[in-house]
């Protein structure tokens, strides 16, 4: 049960430190869902095979960044909390 409240005065103390290193993850993804929302409609994968020939660069440099972040942000997490 302490393990909750050291959590939350953790998240209350340094919400703006939270935000600043989840925001580039959240741009990231909300971009990629984007570029990639109309796959969604495709049944054939012909269409999805034509539909990543045409964005597979854009899709790249979205998913490295992404997954570089990811990793960050946990230990950015560890680092934040052992320093707090």
């Amino acid at each position: 049960m302490n393990q909750i409240t050291l959590s939350l005065n953790f998240f209350r103390s340094n919400f703006i430190y939270l935000l600043s290193i989840c925001m580039p993850i959240l741009v990231i993804e909300a971009v990629l869902t984007t570029v990639t929302l109309p796959m969604g409609n495709m049944d054939q994968i012909e269409d999805i095979q034509e539909f990543l020939s045409i964005n597979l660069v854009i899709v790249l440099l979205l998913i490295i960044p992404a997954i570089l972040f990811q990793i960050g942000l946990i230990g950015a997490l560890l680092l934040g909390y052992t320093l707090a």
